[in-house]
């Protein structure tokens, strides 16, 4: 059973709804186990929303906790105070705690080198939890808590194939360069150009619409939405199979404007996914699992 926390800017894009349904639907099969849900910007309804997804599925207890202090990272709200209306959690009326906090606590418990970080929106909160020094509850550093307790991280971010900055590295070019450079284990980028060429959740709206997934696509896009967040989710439980292919080791490094650039040289701590069997049969594969429940 793959452990995961997933730290997401939910609330904008609702393929980040998708990934976290997807998540549970592995919860529920018994291939993962969710630690903790953490959102990378100051969306108040964000963590009720993310509940909102965990609480359908019966993970209630999952702990959610938000970005509290600097930048600047106010965040579309598409959809989110409206699942937080319409399903009701602990969230919906009371804060959510601190996310740096929430993953240091979850690592600073942990005894095995066995969690995977996902991260499917800006690495605000990830490269905050990096520089994170010793507090009351560890006496350990952000990286050192990392080191010990990480085996992977997945992060949805990078543009591989054209020279354009790709949305959740321009949003905060200064925290993913931070996380590229800094990041103590391995670090799998589920690239854009992946993402875009696999569209789902359409499949769901029209067995299900009353499920809290069928109404943020409802909302955001009447329909399937490109699947740059689940195709992240999708490897970091069930690995790259026969769906995808994984890069050999190199470098990814950013441009002052957020470029992103694969070097074949350098640390080798990073690979990025590419697909391995046809687009559609990674569709049908995640239109699937999520019209399980």
């Amino acid at each position: 059973m793959q452990k995961i926390i997933l730290d997401t800017d939910i609330g904008g894009d609702c393929d980040d709804v998708g990934a976290l349904a997807l998540l549970n639907v592995f919860c529920r099969r018994g291939l993962a186990k969710l630690l903790a849900v953490t959102v990378d910007t100051y969306l108040q309804t964000a963590p009720a929303a993310a509940a909102a997804i965990n609480a359908y599925y019966g993970n209630n207890d999952v702990p959610v906790g938000i970005i509290k202090e600097g930048g600047n990272l106010i965040h579309d709200d598409i959809y989110a105070t409206e699942l937080s209306k319409r399903f009701p959690t602990r969230y919906s009326d009371a804060p959510a705690p601190d996310g740096v906090k929430l993953i240091r606590e979850i690592l600073s418990k942990n005894k095995v080198k066995d969690i995977k970080i996902v991260g499917i929106g800006k690495q605000c909160l990830l490269a905050r939890l990096l520089s994170s020094g010793p507090d009351e509850i560890s006496e350990k550093t952000g990286m050192e808590l990392l080191e010990e307790n990480v085996s992977e991280t997945v992060l949805m971010g990078g543009n591989f194939e054209i020279s354009e900055p790709e949305s959740n590295i321009a949003s905060d070019i200064s925290s993913a360069v931070a996380i590229a450079q800094n990041w103590p284990m391995p670090v799998t980028y589920a690239p854009y150009e992946l993402g875009i060429k696999i569209k789902t959740g359409k499949k769901l709206m029209l067995k299900n619409p009353k499920h809290p997934m069928s109404i943020a696509y409802k909302i955001h896009s009447n329909g399937d939405r490109y699947s740059w967040d689940p195709v992240a989710v999708l490897y970091a439980v069930a690995g790259a199979g026969k769906l995808y292919k994984l890069t050999p080791f190199g470098e990814v490094v950013f441009s002052e404007t957020g470029v992103s650039s694969f070097l074949t040289e350098g640390e080798k701590k990073h690979r990025y996914l590419t697909n391995a069997a046809p687009f559609k049969e990674i569709e049908e594969v995640i239109d699937d699992m999520l019209t399980e429940y």
